[in-house]
């Protein structure tokens, strides 16, 4: 049981890590993206960037209430399915709407997990196991702030 709960933690953390990565670097080039693709002005991308970014957060409240009533991996699992379907299909299709609407998709699907992930482990972990994975995943989203790697010891 210990090595199943630490192959399932590491291959979780390992995933959040990829999705994480994957999240933040598609932000700037969605900018670059819908200029030369679709000939976007520059605050026209930011307002749809911005309703994108903002219907995640929302999302991630929600989910976060559904994640303690039903199954955790499920959610973990159509997160990562609904974040590979946004990535295929936003260079696949031909309206801003579209992108804009896969782009939320994607954000969505990582605010989903990364919660769903939490409260998996929350749930699953003992506490010094929830002490290393905690460290591991909330510390990481903030490292790059000036104040990430000062703050990430007191986690």
């Amino acid at each position: 049981m210990t090595t199943t709960i630490r192959r399932s933690t590491v291959a979780l953390l390992a995933s959040s890590l990829l999705l994480t990565i994957g999240r933040g670097a598609t932000l700037p080039f969605m900018t670059i993206y819908l200029t030369r693709r679709f000939q976007l002005e520059v605050d026209v991308i930011g307002y749809a960037l911005s309703v994108a970014l903002v219907v995640g957060v929302i999302f991630s409240m929600g989910f976060g209430i559904l994640a303690d009533k039903f199954d955790k991996k499920r959610y973990m699992l159509i997160a990562i399915v609904a974040f590979i379907v946004g990535f295929i299909a936003i260079p696949a299709v031909n309206s801003v709407a579209l992108v804009v609407f896969f782009f939320s998709l994607i954000n969505c699907a990582y605010s989903v997990f990364s919660t769903v992930l939490k409260a998996w482990f929350a749930d699953v972990l003992t506490p010094e196991k929830k002490r290393a994975s905690f460290r591991s995943t909330i510390p990481s989203s903030i490292s790059a702030g000036p104040l990430g790697r000062q703050s990430a010891p007191c986690w």
